[in-house]
């Protein structure tokens, strides 16, 4: 996996990959949330999120560090999993059920430590992946 410690980094990847639209205000939407009070759940996980314009659907981009990078100067631990989410602004909804569906899975230190543990983007998203395909089945 690409060496990935800041928002900015992810935002310019996931750009790259998926065509986005404006890189600096998706940063700004995001930064607006994070500066008020970072998003982080348990001591290593962060979940910066926004809603912005330039998108049609759910942007989400994922880094892991075994190591842990820091994440905020209100933060003293270091984040070990960042989960980047981006809905667009026209959809609240998708906002509130990807940001729940989340916080479920990363509520449990298992997954949380699996996650981490994985060496290649691909297991990662098989991981949520397997989320997705059970919460459909039922």
């Amino acid at each position: 996996m690409q060496d990935i410690m800041n928002i900015m980094d992810l935002l310019e990847l996931l750009s790259n990959e998926r065509g986005m639209g404006s890189i600096k205000d998706a940063y700004n939407a995001v930064l607006e949330h994070e500066q008020v009070e970072p998003t982080i759940l348990a001591t290593n996980i962060a979940l910066p999120h926004a809603r912005i314009d330039g998108i049609d659907k759910a942007v989400i981009g994922i880094v892991t560090s075994q190591k842990g990078f820091p994440y905020s100067d209100k933060i003293s631990s270091l984040v070990k999993l960042m989960i980047l989410i981006l809905v667009p602004k026209t959809a609240p909804g998708e906002y509130i059920q990807t940001l729940r569906a989340f916080a479920k899975i990363l509520n449990e230190p298992e997954y949380v430590q699996k996650i981490i543990a994985m060496n290649h983007s691909q297991q990662v998203w098989e991981f949520f992946d397997s989320f997705k395909q059970r919460s459909e089945e039922h």
